[in-house]
């Protein structure tokens, strides 16, 4: 939240001189100084070292219960492609998993035509359905992403071929008119909830342990996913709300009682 200039933003991003675009591994690094400079005392911020994260891939549940208070377990797709829930949940809730799908994105780089003296025509951020972006790189664009709900994943040629032909196209033709190659192919794997009347809605909340008490209001594992395509949007509003509950001790049902949509998918495993 900026309290500065008289107003107020929560869980958004306010972009100022002239910027159309966020940077996001800049936007991380200045989130995780500001995390550390906020709370010098209180907290310590370390990333982990790559022998940890050895011990911790090997047996989470148990690597985290003994290193940590509360573990919130917030890896993406990997919770569900790496059984991590899986394995930290009580083997009789483990059914009780949230529905969700995993779905493949592919964008493109490109390089667009120019040289270090003349830029190509100028390229504005456009959002509609999918998404292309100038990067920080001259003459350099974003497009994406392609939409991958099955394995195998698209070809190079596929990937070209289908955000080519996509009806988003029609928002670019300046962009694929000076295409001069591509530059390179990103991929990753998001989880995608299922769609309710606000749309799709993080999974947030308590999960409960192999070895927590029957109701888990005690336990000190934490779920945060399913951010989907509104991860810039949802993580300040959201991690807000959950840090705040895990502060207070008492679980998740107070949460649930002042922002009644993040229960959606609790309220869905008891339905089924």
């Amino acid at each position: 939240m900026d309290e500065s200039n008289d107003y107020k933003i929560l869980g958004g991003l306010r972009l100022s001189n002239g910027c159309q675009v966020l940077h996001v591994p800049s936007y991380l690094k200045g989130l995780w100084e500001s995390c550390k400079t906020r709370f010098p005392h209180r907290t310590e911020w370390n990333i982990l070292a790559e022998e940890d994260k050895k011990i911790i891939s090997m047996d989470p549940s148990r690597s985290l219960q003994e290193h940590f208070d509360t573990a919130v377990y917030c890896a993406g797709a990997g919770l569900w492609q790496d059984d991590i829930l899986r394995k930290e949940m009580q083997s009789s809730l483990s059914s009780l998993l949230p529905r969700v799908t995993l779905v493949r994105g592919q964008s493109l780089e490109l390089d667009l035509e120019g040289n270090d003296d003349k830029k190509c025509p100028s390229v504005h951020p456009v959002l509609c359905g999918k998404y292309a972006s100038p990067t920080t790189k001259r003459n350099h664009v974003l497009v994406g992403a392609t939409r991958e709900y099955n394995a195998p994943p698209l070809s190079p040629e596929q990937v070209y071929e289908e955000l080519q032909n996509d009806e988003f196209s029609n928002a670019i033709p300046h962009i694929w008119k000076h295409v001069k190659g591509v530059d390179r192919i990103t991929s990753g794997i998001r989880v995608q909830t299922q769609r309710g009347n606000l749309g799709r809605l993080p999974i947030v909340g308590q999960i409960m342990r192999a070895d927590d008490d029957t109701d888990g209001s005690s336990s000190s594992a934490w779920i945060f996913t399913g951010l989907g395509s509104r991860g810039l949007l949802h993580h300040g509003i959201y991690g807000d709300v959950l840090s705040d509950a895990i502060l207070a001790g008492d679980g998740d049902e107070p949460m649930f009682e002042q922002y009644p949509h993040l229960a959606w998918w609790k309220k869905k495993q008891k339905r089924e």
